[in-house]
């Protein structure tokens, strides 16, 4: 689902409704969470004003005077409403995703201004997470920032951010990288600048949706920004390839690699040919590491189901030694599958084993996601247009890259040649041509130093020497032509 919260400070206006409605038709909003309607009775809220013609249902709180007022929209389409929970400050809509989608609870906040009152807010809240499971997702007005950066020329509350940030840690709330904008509320003369509107989800949603995108909108007829976290992933392409320490324990993957590796020989340029040797690599091990996990995941359920079997089986009459030996071999051999896959599972975290304690899959798949989630570019801003589209996100980042290293044509000095004696071109290749053998034979002869080590040998056979003597003197001459010749 993609969800929108809006402070719209007063829903009387219709312009607002047809503004909420268009976020609602280009963004494919399926959850609206508004605040501030400023209506002290919600029954005479036109909904369809917002959402439109097509199915929906909603719920609202109403407000105290000219004060608050909160009102959810959805579609029953995707979101089931079982219950829901509400007060004056916050409304929460309790309920499971269809199709299999899991319990998941959206609470619409309109926090108020008072300190001590915030403090009993966040309490509620607490106890509202640790009575209903399910996913958690409060979002809308929360008039209080996490530090001082989130405010410009306005004054910080370190109490209250005390106590909001306590109520985060509390609950293992996290929130999405804000895209777009950095502040979400600006007073009516436009001096003062805060945070005070965001989106923060409990680590089951984040696990869930680990590429969701949240993007601070234009500001329309109210002096909040509306807030986007969009759940549909955008496909920026295939993955980066990455390279898993538990593959070196497959004996296979030696043979791959070499083969892969030697289809590249001579004369390519050393660079060029590295870059084809480590691609040529990488389009081996893909496939190989696909059949692996398909290999390892049916390896996995079959020594299961035989290991369920002998249980069964155990239950009823004695196993034979033959079925205890396959038993414990089954059982290694699963522990041996399951201990590849939670090192792989180590390398993604990036975490220190030791340090951060004992073996909790959903400890890994929690750091997993956040590192995805912070990795993860959704969007740049190029000359004040922000972008987020794959397509277009990529052209502009091809084309920034293409003017750091474009290189201007400047007019060059140039050289005249006034008359210098220049070489032939007969003599430019004679610079650089071989040494042919003759040429390398002429000069080791010409060298004094072997001229007279051949002259002392030849007079010493002049004479008279000994058998072993003459045999030596042949092999220093034929060891000093062998060298010249070659």
């Amino acid at each position: 689902m993609n969800y929108l919260s809006v402070n719209i400070r007063g829903a009387g206006n219709q312009l607002k409704a047809v503004h909420i409605k268009e976020l609602i038709k280009h963004n494919n909003v399926n959850f609206v969470a508004i605040q501030e309607t400023q209506f002290t009775d919600s029954t005479n809220l036109q909904v369809n004003s917002f959402w439109g013609n097509s199915l929906f249902e909603s719920e609202a709180v109403d407000a105290s005077g000219r004060l608050g007022g909160l009102l959810n929209i959805w579609d029953p389409s995707l979101f089931v409403r079982k219950s829901s929970v509400s007060n004056r400050h916050y409304l929460a809509t309790l309920g499971e995703l269809r199709n299999g989608g899991g319990d998941i609870n959206i609470v619409n906040i309109y926090a108020p201004h008072d300190t001590n009152l915030k403090r009993d807010l966040w309490l509620n809240l607490t106890n509202l997470m640790n009575s209903h499971s399910g996913a958690w997702i409060f979002l809308g007005d929360f008039n209080c920032v996490r530090e001082p950066r989130e405010r410009k020329n306005s004054k910080f509350n370190p109490q209250a951010a005390e106590s909001f940030n306590h109520f985060i840690r509390t609950n293992g709330l996290s929130e999405y990288t804000m895209l777009g904008c950095s502040y979400t509320h600006r007073s009516d003369d436009g001096s003062r600048l805060s945070k005070i509107d965001r989106m923060l989800v409990c680590q089951s949603f984040l696990s869930n949706w680990p590429s969701a995108k949240l993007t601070g909108l234009p500001r329309y007829r109210s002096d909040h920004r509306p807030l986007l976290l969009k759940c549909a992933e955008d496909l920026f392409g295939t993955p980066p390839f990455r390279f898993f320490n538990s593959w070196l324990n497959e004996g296979s993957l030696k043979s791959i690699v070499l083969e892969s590796y030697r289809e590249f020989q001579l004369p390519n340029p050393p660079d060029k040919l590295l870059s084809l040797r480590l691609k040529a690599v990488k389009l081996a091990i893909k496939p190989w590491c696909r059949k692996l996990k398909i290999r390892d995941r049916e390896t996995v359920c079959d020594l299961s189901k035989k290991i369920e079997a002998l249980d069964m089986k155990a239950e009823s009459s004695s196993l034979s030694e033959e079925e205890i030996q396959n038993r414990e071999s089954w059982l290694k051999t699963v522990a041996e599958l399951e201990e590849n896959n939670l090192e792989d599972l180590k390398q993604r975290a990036k975490v220190k084993w030791l340090i951060e304690g004992d073996e909790n899959s959903s400890f890994f798949h929690g750091m997993i996601k956040s590192h995805q989630k912070n990795n993860r570019i959704n969007g740049l801003n190029f000359n004040n247009v922000w972008i987020s589209q794959p397509d277009s996100l990529k052209l502009e980042i091809k084309k920034y890259f293409e003017q750091l290293f474009k290189e201007e044509n400047h007019s060059r000095p140039g050289f005249t040649n006034n008359g210098f004696k220049v070489l032939s071109l007969d003599q430019s290749a004679m610079l650089v041509k071989r040494f042919s053998k003759e040429e390398i034979k002429e000069a080791v002869w010409d060298c004094g130093v072997t001229r007279l080590r051949v002259q002392m040998a030849l007079h010493s056979a002049s004479l008279g020497t000994s058998g072993t003597s003459w045999r030596l003197i042949l092999l220093t001459y034929l060891i000093i032509f062998m060298f010249t010749v070659n």
